[in-house]
């Protein structure tokens, strides 16, 4: 559980939504598009399948194992914030970072438990995942 989470969500994470703005309606199907260590690629990164958002939970799929996390967003800050948790009552991690959401595309950054907040993105120390949502197509009735 903890590696899936680490290997490609801990550039990642996020919601129970603060002050919902229609332009960071973040609900939907994702696909990782990349994941940085840092400035650089991750090759430690497991291959996630599908990332799912819903209003107040985010889920990495990794096709064997599903982690889900707890969010929380703050839009009024710059850059965004997004707090995470994975685990329960008795064993639980918190994670820190910043997200931006631009035309369909969600980049966030985190750091690990006990890490400051990154303040920009691909900052040293943090890691970033970029997703690209996957619209869904809605037939039209006749």
């Amino acid at each position: 559980m903890r590696t899936l989470f680490m290997s490609a969500a801990m550039a990642v994470l996020v919601l129970a939504a603060v002050g919902r703005a229609k332009a960071d309606d973040l609900a939907g199907e994702y696909k990782v598009v990349k994941v940085l260590r840092g400035a650089k690629a991750d090759k430690d990164a497991k291959e996630i399948v599908k990332v799912t958002i819903t209003e107040d939970k985010i889920t990495f799929d990794d096709g064997k194992m599903q982690e889900v996390l707890a969010y929380k967003l703050d839009r009024n800050t710059t850059p965004k914030r997004i707090d995470l948790e994975v685990g329960n009552k008795v064993q639980k991690k918190s994670f820190t970072g910043i997200y931006l959401f631009e035309k369909g595309t969600l980049t966030l950054c985190v750091t690990a438990p006990d890490k400051a907040r990154p303040k920009a993105f691909e900052e040293e120390g943090s890691r970033t995942i970029v997703l690209q949502k996957v619209e869904k197509k809605v037939e039209k009735k006749n």
